[in-house]
């Protein structure tokens, strides 16, 4: 018993020299990945993914929302994909989002720039000569997002890889979303 005793005592005080002694990290990391939770739990924040293909599909890029595991916010593209098109996906992350909030119950997959399943037919007072002059308005003009867009895609092209699952692996990064509020109506 007395053994037993002095034998738990010298435990106990190896325990607290072992304490003393050697460094905290255990605070470091815990802090480290409640940080980049915290990051990741942002819903202004989506992963940019650069992938080979994007399935089946004629799409530029690929919009992934998901519920439940980090990153909720995946934007996944391929080395053809161009600044707007990427624009196109954050605008349409970001619409997502006001439409139907932060957070979703199941997963939402947009595809950017994929031939539509069904057209409409244009309206009969629509002209050819007017459908092309505003195309080409259109192209002149770049917002200042495909600017954002291409510097993201040029860096994504150097980012290491990382492995999201149920996703891919690929070069990835965090990229945060300006997101303005909505307009007032009035």
């Amino acid at each position: 018993m007395q053994r037993s005793v002095t034998t738990a005592a010298h435990l106990a005080l190896i325990a607290a020299l072992i304490t003393v002694v050697t460094p905290s990290t255990a605070p470091a990391q815990a802090s480290a990945s409640a940080q980049k939770s915290r990051t990741w739990a942002d819903p202004r924040v989506a992963t940019l993914m650069l992938v080979d293909d994007l399935g089946a599909s004629d799409a530029r890029a690929v919009v992934i929302r998901r519920p439940g595991e980090m990153p909720n916010n995946i934007i996944l593209v391929t080395r053809s994909t161009t600044g707007a098109e990427l624009a196109s996906a954050v605008g349409a992350l970001i619409a997502s989002r006001r439409n139907r909030g932060d957070q979703v119950d199941s997963e939402i997959r947009a595809l950017i720039g994929a031939t539509p399943v069904a057209t409409l037919p244009a309206p009969a007072k629509r002209s050819p000569g007017n459908a092309a002059a505003g195309a080409a308005s259109r192209s002149a003009t770049r917002s200042p997002s495909e600017g954002l867009a291409a510097y993201d895609l040029k860096r994504l092209r150097a980012a290491p890889d990382f492995a999201i699952a149920g996703i891919g692996h690929g070069p990835a990064l965090v990229i945060r979303m300006k997101d303005k509020p909505r307009p007032t109506k009035g």
